[in-house]
């Protein structure tokens, strides 16, 4: 492959010997011993369009050497930094020498994203180049505001497996995505919604609005600092998403370097990920029940629909606190149930519900949380898919159930807690301020039987 040369030639006493930075114990990225003078070149800094590179050579201060910086990485660097020498010397009838023994040069004029090559070469009194060169390969930054495409990296959908959670025994599933890369670029896969995406698009600043969804990614992976050379992958991998619902999908590979760092490199594949067929099991659980709970003794009920949101996943519910004090419709409240497809049981989880209009006419936040009793009075863990119920089928007809607070683990200045959910509550906020949207609230246990036809 031919390159068109790109040099600055200087002359300086003695050869080089280069570090990646300018600390004595570091090791230098190239080194040659020329006439038992040993030179070394590093890298002190690259940017977009320029370096600076060092020189060191352990030889008399006043010894003298030349250096060149080309995109001509094939040719041999004694023949071009020697012809190169030859011309200046035709010309000029003298060399321009440098000397000195630890020495910055700066290059400029450089091209983002490039690879060049520092040659360094001894030159005697009279400017003749002796011994052999010493060279460097650098590559400038890329530029992180425009973000390329790497035609390198492919991802393939390869369909859903079961694992074990790490860091416990919980059984889950994951969706499995083969990522392929014929380089040595580092990454990490990115998942965003079809319809997420397209959002992202219409924005008048949709470049700097992905560019901030992977940051934003990256920040919200929970990788701890020092880590991230544990995480990011290069080459082939199967990399794991915990279940994803079923529809459109947009994947990304994302150029991540080991210090979790964007690299300005992606790829991105459209992706269908079909929703299962429901099983006997989940459908068991779709219907209407009828619920009979009490709130500090005081029974009251209500009936819930149970909805399929994502087969042998999720499904919905319709109907949590109809007689709430704000008169809110509870049909514009649907909570989501967790279906546990190794149990075939059923988990209330914390979760954000949707946004609302409250009687006065103020948009509120409102959430379905699990409560406790802490201090004296009731609290709640503000997370979401915190599991805070368990509903377990409890009759062979399929028409019984019973709802059952969990108890949970945490730990508070090096001591060890647990607490058991007592029931569960719509909570709205405005952002600062809150409150349960009703005066019942389904203790548990509480029963549910379903409505038959």
């Amino acid at each position: 492959m031919k390159f068109n040369n790109l040099f600055k030639i200087f002359f300086l006493s003695v050869l080089l010997v280069s570090f990646v930075s300018c600390k004595e114990d570091v090791a230098p990225d190239s080194v040659e011993v020329v006439d038992e003078v040993t030179f070394a070149l590093s890298v002190d800094k690259i940017a977009l369009e320029m370096a600076d590179l060092r020189v060191r050579h352990d030889g008399n201060n006043d010894l003298k050497w030349v250096y060149m910086n080309t995109d001509d990485l094939e040719t041999d660097a004694d023949q071009l930094i020697d012809a190169v020498v030859r011309k200046q010397l035709d010309f000029a009838h003298e060399v321009l020498a440098q000397s000195g023994n630890n020495k910055s040069i700066r290059v400029s004029g450089l091209h983002p994203k490039s690879d060049y090559r520092l040659i360094v070469k001894a030159i005697d009194e009279a400017g003749n180049p002796y011994g052999k060169a010493v060279s460097l390969v650098f590559r400038t930054q890329r530029n992180l505001d425009v973000f390329e495409v790497n035609d390198n990296w492919k991802i393939v959908y390869e369909g859903r497996s079961e694992g074990v959670y790490p860091g416990s025994s919980e059984l889950v599933e994951y969706d499995n995505f083969k990522c392929s890369s014929s380089d040595e670029e580092s990454y990490i896969l990115a998942v965003i919604k079809d319809v997420d995406y397209k959002a992202l698009q219409k924005h008048p600043d949709h470049k700097m609005k992905i560019r901030t969804f992977f940051e934003q990614y990256i920040a919200s992976s929970g990788v701890q600092e020092g880590a991230w050379a544990d995480v990011v992958k290069s080459g082939e991998c199967v990399w794991q998403e915990q279940r994803l619902r079923h529809g459109e999908w947009i994947l990304f590979m994302v150029g991540v370097d080991k210090e979790g760092a964007l690299t300005g490199l992606y790829q991105q594949v459209n992706c269908e990920i079909p929703e299962e067929e429901p099983t006997e099991d989940f459908k068991k659980w779709l219907g209407k029940w009828n619920v009979v709970a009490y709130d500090q003794g005081i029974e009251f009920k209500f009936t819930l629909d149970i909805l399929s949101s994502e087969a042998n996943m999720w499904l919905y519910s319709i109907g949590w606190e109809p007689n709430n004090v704000y008169s809110i419709d509870p049909a514009s409240l649907p909570v989501e149930i967790f279906y546990d497809k190794i149990t075939g049981n059923v988990y209330l989880v914390s979760q954000y519900v949707s946004t609302a209009v409250d009687m006065t006419g103020a948009m509120m936040d409102f959430y379905f949380y699990g409560t406790f009793p802490y201090g004296g009075a009731s609290t709640f863990v503000a997370a979401d898919n915190t599991k805070i119920a368990e509903i377990v089928m409890t009759d062979d007809t399929n028409t019984e159930a019973i709802a059952s607070g969990l108890v949970f683990t945490t730990n508070q200045a090096g001591v060890s807690l647990s607490f058991k959910y007592e029931e569960v509550i719509y909570y709205m906020t405005d952002g600062v301020n809150g409150t349960a949207i009703s005066l019942d609230h389904p203790n548990f246990p509480f029963v549910m039987t379903k409505v038959t036809e």
